[in-house]
């Protein structure tokens, strides 16, 4: 079984791999992130969703879950994302402005590492993680903590690999 944390930074580096993303970050590779639940309850998962900047990406570990699934899956990790896209009366900003549901977009169909394969379809770490099998969601969620997006993902790892 793969560390939640090599998973996590895996998919973020992914995404940090996508020249049209980061664009949409206002350049800053460092505004997609993963919350690690490493400082306790001062910097809680609702609080790190609450504190975060426009635009940015923070990517969360929900849960694993063992099972046969196509006869090679022993495991499939699930991962939260929260997405809040740039202001589009931002007169500071170089790059055209994209929705939520279309950054969104581009982080599911974005060519990542620099090939045409997307985020769903790249094995990502040498293989270990194969490509979704489960199709992503995403939400819009509204509340006092402003306006976002929730996707969901999960991630089929091939057998029992250990630590990677």
């Amino acid at each position: 079984m793969l560390q939640p944390s090599v998973v996590t930074a895996a998919v973020v580096s992914a995404w940090q791999s996508i020249p049209a993303l980061i664009a949409q970050m206002n350049g800053n590779p460092a505004n997609i992130s993963a919350h690690d639940y490493s400082w306790g309850s001062e910097n809680s998962l609702s609080k790190a969703i609450g504190q975060m900047p426009a635009p940015s990406i923070l990517l969360a570990y929900l849960k694993i879950q063992g099972g046969d699934y196509d006869g090679e899956s022993v495991w499939k990790h699930h991962l939260q994302v929260a997405i809040k896209s740039g202001n589009a009366a931002d007169p500071n900003s170089s790059t055209p402005f994209m929705s939520t549901f279309d950054v969104w977009w581009l982080m599911m169909n974005g060519g990542v590492f620099g090939t045409p394969q997307s985020i769903r379809t790249y094995a990502l770490l040498g293989g270990n993680l194969a490509p979704m099998i489960d199709l992503p969601s995403l939400i819009a969620h509204q509340d006092d903590m402003g306006d976002f997006c929730v996707g969901t993902l999960i991630w089929p790892e091939y057998g029992d690999v250990g630590a990677y």
